[in-house]
């Protein structure tokens, strides 16, 4: 249960208390220490018999000015904002060379400012000399008893996979005898940290070691302090672990840790999530840009309910927008996502939509009352195996839907229109895949008629926790006992954070040419069947044993991998995370008479002609390259000429004209 505010107001107030009360007892010990070792060197330097004038000045004028001296280096070397539990080899230095400048300023002080009756002035460096192990001890008391409580410690024997600043900063907390652990050593990929030691612990080897270092120490636990461990590097790192059956936990981001002052020396420890393994570098997004974008803009977020579309609803929120309309088919899903808007953009001004774009009614509503200036055209059907079933309400979904609503945008003068689009569209073998393509093409045809909104499409993979992604599947066969189902052994697919996919979008959005298709740059394609391992064992279950895995084989429409353009287009890198896409097609009316064919196809034929009247027109327009004289404008044979199909008029006559 989250803790209030009161209640956290109360647990930052205890810490403060007890750092405070920490501090107080520091000073004390220093001053006593300040106090007994300036009479204790004087008398250790005349062999414990000192002369009355020599004590006299001492306790008279001496004491007070070594406390000053002392107390005001001691604060200028921040010696008190040091905790002690965190004590190291640079506390001990620190307090050396405050000690040292005190001091140097409490002889001049007394010699040669104040001119007081001499001493010795080797009291000085005695008392310097006493003072620094009596400064120091205290401080290091409770690691030197750590160290001691170690030793008979039955922790679980651990190995911290980084020896680096993120080790250093959470080894203190993990060397504690009651966080449950016995840190056995370290390891690292820097061969030249070998046999190196960070606060007293060894580095025992690189992770080639692993293997060896775990069986010759009973390693029975592998905690992972390397913050910018790629996805890939972490998915090799827990192959190799998942045949030695250790348990792999990886410590929290370390920023948080240091400004989180309610339990610095506690480290909440987490297991491997599915979203470590697919981490990339962070990408470079240019914040500014986007802001200026939507600021003080009305922007549509169509299939605003969904994980795409949610996050887009988010991430616009965050960039001061003059108001966001909502829309989408799920009453829940709407609601959901507005409720949460509400809450963290109390100010916001948001519209929620409740309907299908695919009644022209509807999305004509929405810009009647609305004047929106950029639309993120979110909504679609995406899960493959239940579009293919579902062929004819899937078109109406998704490509009815999408001329709606370009035919809207370009009506009421909208400024831009994003397209999200998936690698499924590029040579697809679904109807998901097709439906997509086919929403590309509409707005590749309206930007070619060089007047209106700016129309671009983004293409990207699979996005890791969207409602149609494998990896929930993965779960709950895990959790139920098995067995995990693959379709096929050696199928690879695209996946990319839904944050990630959704910031870059908002990127590619700025384009400034109208008809340009981007391409997120989604890394390597990831093996579902090392997926699937990678879940069974971060959740603590081995392969064979435990759980199953069994290949089902391709469903319906399903390809073995995915691509992300056509063999014809060309890409040309316009940053490190995406890409455009070159293309000289040009769409004619030629396209437009046999999408209209198609849609008006939906409620006259079945749905095997009705796929074919889409592979058909997607299949002819992406392998040609001929004018459009030289393309045959026949009907597809499959349809029969009894039927009569009509052309659905959705497209503005006016625009025919092409």
């Amino acid at each position: 249960m989250p803790l209030n505010n009161i209640e956290l107001l109360i647990i930052e107030k205890c810490g403060l208390h007890r750092k405070k009360i920490k501090t107080t007892v520091l000073l004390v010990l220093d001053l006593m220490s300040i106090l007994l070792s300036l009479p204790f060197a004087l008398f250790v330097r005349l062999d414990f018999r000192p002369p009355a004038s020599y004590v006299e000045l001492i306790f008279t004028d001496y004491l007070s000015l070594s406390a000053v001296s002392y107390f005001l280096f001691l604060f200028l070397f921040k010696i008190y904002s040091t905790m002690i539990r965190l004590a190291n080899f640079n506390t001990a230095l620190r307090i050396s060379g405050a000690s040292l400048a005190g001091a140097t300023f409490f002889y001049i002080l007394t010699t040669s400012i104040l001119h007081l009756g001499p001493i010795p002035r080797s009291v000085f460096l005695i008392q310097m000399l006493i003072f620094i192990p009596m400064a120091i001890i205290p401080r290091f008391s409770f690691r030197i008893i750590e160290k001691i409580v170690k030793i008979f410690d039955k922790g679980v024997p651990t190995i911290i996979y980084g020896a680096g600043r993120t080790t250093n900063i959470f080894l203190p907390a993990l060397l504690k005898p009651d966080s449950g652990i016995k840190v056995v050593g370290l390891v690292d990929d820097d061969r030249n940290k070998k046999n190196g030691e960070v606060q007293g612990i060894l580095v025992l080897g690189t992770g080639e070691d692993l293997e060896f270092l775990i069986q010759k120490h009973g390693i029975q636990q592998v905690i992972i302090c390397m913050p910018h461990l790629s996805g890939p590097a972490l998915r090799l790192l827990l192959a190799k672990l998942r045949t030695l059956s250790v348990a792999v936990k990886i410590a929290p981001d370390a920023n948080h840790y240091i400004k989180n002052r309610n339990h610095p020396d506690r480290v909440d420890l987490r297991d491997i999530n599915i979203e470590d393994l697919l981490k990339r570098l962070p990408r470079k997004v240019d914040q500014r840009q986007i802001g200026a974008m939507l600021l003080n803009q009305t922007v549509l977020v169509t299939g605003g309910g969904g994980s795409i579309g949610s996050e887009l609803c988010r991430q616009v929120a965050a960039m001061n927008p003059k108001m966001i309309v909502i829309n989408d088919a799920s009453e829940f899903n709407l609601y959901t996502i507005c409720e949460e808007i509400t809450d963290n953009f109390p100010t916001l001004k948001i519209v929620a939509i409740l309907g299908n774009l695919n009644n022209k009614k509807v999305c004509e509503r929405i810009f009647d009352e609305h004047a929106i200036d950029i639309v993120f055209h979110a909504a679609a059907y995406k899960h493959v195996p239940l579009v293919e079933e579902n062929i004819a309400s899937s078109i109406q979904n998704n490509v009815t839907s999408t001329l709606n609503l370009f035919s809207s945008c370009w009506n009421h003068k909208v400024k831009r229109v994003i397209l999200i689009s998936s690698d499924k569209a590029v040579r697809p073998t679904n109807v998901m895949g097709a439906t997509k393509r086919l929403c590309e093409l509409i707005g590749l045809w309206y930007s070619q008629n060089q007047k209106g909104p700016i129309f671009s499409a983004v293409r990207f993979g699979n996005v890791l926790g969207s409602s149609g992604s494998v990896i929930p599947k993965f779960i709950k066969q895990i959790e139920e006992g098995g067995p995990v189902t693959i379709t096929h052994p050696d199928i690879t697919r695209y996946f990319m954070l839904i944050p990630e996919a959704v910031s870059l979008v908002l990127q590619a959005a700025q384009s400034s040419n109208s008809g340009e298709i981007y391409v997120l740059d989604m890394g390597e394609p990831v093996k579902i069947l090392e997926l699937a391992r990678d879940l069974i064992s971060i959740m603590g279950m081995k392969e064979g044993v435990d759980i199953q895995i069994q290949f089902s084989g391709l469903r319906k429409g399903e390809k073995m991998y995915e691509e992300l353009y056509l063999g014809s287009e060309e890409l040309e890198r316009i940053s490190s995370d995406y890409f455009r896409v070159a293309s000289d097609n040009i769409i004619r009316s030629h396209f437009i008479h046999q999408l209209d064919i198609l849609l008006g196809s939906l409620d006259e034929c079945t749905s095997t002609q009705v796929k074919s009247l889409l592979f058909e027109l997607i299949h002819e327009y992406d392998k040609s390259q001929e004018s459009e004289d030289t393309v045959a404008v026949n009907e597809p044979n499959i349809v029969s000429e009894d039927q009569n199909l009509k052309p659905n008029p959705i497209f503005n006559p006016a625009l025919l004209d092409v």
